[in-house]
């Protein structure tokens, strides 16, 4: 699902520079993305996807097979909320290190090669609903733009073109969070 959304946000980049003269913005991209993967959970009888989360343009949903919540987040967003979590928690004890959620944190990067994904478990921010990596991440796998195929060969995904070369990993811009 994220590498097809990766590729749709591709061509509406495209698409849009065509029209418009400029490529989109980073955050139109970031959020171009999520809508397609929000659309494809939606389409997808495995999963249950948050309306309240959609509506705020996250992405956070339930695996029907295993009962798991899951909250979709890129791993600059991770980096930057670790960063923060560390400088400006002025308080006399860290309170939010008890205030655990059973929500699991699914976090993305895309690369020259693919997309990685890896999973943490979160935490509730203090007197906030926003939840957080608590922890350390999981690797899980790279998923490949081009891989094996049965005769030998290799299936690009994308055609000729590497997805990467147009949009970039999308991460988040210094001092932003998304």
């Amino acid at each position: 699902m994220m590498i097809g959304g990766y590729q749709d946000t591709l061509a509406y980049a495209t698409a849009f520079s065509h029209d418009y003269g400029q490529p989109p913005t980073l955050i139109d991209k970031r959020q171009h993305l999520r809508s397609i993967t929000q659309a494809m959970l939606n389409k997808d009888d495995r999963f249950e996807l948050d309306p309240w989360f959609a509506e705020l343009g996250r992405v956070a949903f339930v695996d029907r097979t295993t009962q798991r919540r899951f909250l979709l987040r890129s791993s600059g967003a991770v980096e930057i909320e670790t960063k923060l979590k560390h400088t400006h928690d002025p308080q006399l004890f860290p309170t939010a290190t008890y205030i655990k959620s059973d929500d699991v944190l699914l976090v993305y990067r895309f690369h020259k090669d693919g997309l990685d994904l890896s999973v943490g478990g979160t935490q509730r921010m203090d007197g906030k609903g926003r939840l957080r990596l608590s922890g350390t991440l999981t690797f899980i796998a790279t998923w490949h733009y081009s891989f094996g195929g049965p005769t030998g060969g290799t299936f690009n995904q994308f055609g000729n073109g590497n997805p990467f070369d147009g949009l970039g990993d999308l991460g988040i811009a210094d001092g932003e969070v998304g």
